[in-house]
């Protein structure tokens, strides 16, 4: 048991130091345009999502994000609802399901208040163009990074997530970020904050679970689509609802993780026979 539980620390560690150097390289690479713009789609460097139907209300890929959201969130609340009791084994993983049920919710929300300009959003501080609209938008934004750090940051506390959250929503105005470039921030911020969180705030035991070994490369799929959705909008993703397809495949992997490190708890539950000559 002792050996499982070392294995599973390292492997998370690993994983979320993975986590941590692969989210900043590729938001470098994206923020710069590096090696060079070529390589990223045209669409995607204009608006900074990949977005389809980007001329209507109700059917652009930020709402098709909502609607998807809302349909995965109530799949993670019904597993929630019919998860084993807590134990000190499994308490990690009901803490990221309970965490992802609201965080991919309101996620979908963000996405709502969004659509409605789909083409970009400037979520910078700047009240004297309009007040009532940059105060509106803050607190989305910082609604929307708690709710997500809800999930990805487990066991943390109200006020640290509050202020992580506010910190994130700073980042849009110190770093002057233009609303193109609100998605590749958004989703640098997120998994710096979880690996970091992850890494030094998590006790031992907790790190010790077969989920915090997975975790982080989960969330390394999550990066690679976001890399598609940089490279490959026009080509590939846009047929598929855009942007959609990256706000799925948060929720789809944690549904996953849930299911695998489920069905690796019940066979580990299983009582061992010993075979007799």
């Amino acid at each position: 048991m002792s050996s499982t539980i070392h294995t599973n620390t390292a492997v998370g560690n690993v994983g979320n130091l993975l986590l941590l150097t692969c989210t900043l390289v590729i938001t470098a690479c994206m923020l710069y345009q590096f090696p060079s713009p070529d390589y990223f789609d045209s669409h995607w460097l204009s608006a900074g999502f990949c977005v389809t139907a980007s001329h209507t209300i109700w059917r652009n890929s930020h709402l098709l994000s909502f609607y998807a959201d809302t349909v995965l969130a109530a799949v993670l609340y019904y597993m929630y609802q019919n998860a084993p009791r807590k134990t000190k084994q499994n308490e990690l993983q009901l803490e990221l399901l309970r965490g992802s049920i609201s965080g991919v919710f309101f996620h979908g929300l963000g996405h709502m208040y969004v659509g409605f300009q789909p083409m970009g959003m400037d979520l910078r501080w700047n009240p004297s163009e309009d007040l009532a609209r940059g105060v509106a938008s803050t607190v989305v934004t910082v609604g929307t990074f708690f709710s997500i750090f809800n999930s990805t940051m487990p066991f943390a506390s109200v006020k640290q997530l509050i202020l992580t959250s506010v910190i994130a929503t700073a980042g849009f105005t110190v770093m002057d970020l233009e609303p193109k470039l609100n998605f590749v921030y958004a989703q640098a911020a997120v998994y710096v904050f979880t690996a970091l969180h992850m890494l030094l705030r998590l006790n031992m035991v907790h790190k010790g679970s077969k989920i915090y070994a997975m975790y982080p490369y989960f969330q390394l799929i999550v990066l690679f689509v976001g890399i598609l959705e940089a490279t490959q909008c026009t080509a590939f993703l846009a047929s598929l609802g855009g942007h959609m397809v990256f706000d799925s495949s948060i929720a789809i992997g944690a549904i996953s993780m849930q299911l695998l490190s489920s069905s690796r708890t019940s066979a580990d539950d299983k009582p061992k026979t010993n075979k007799t000559m």
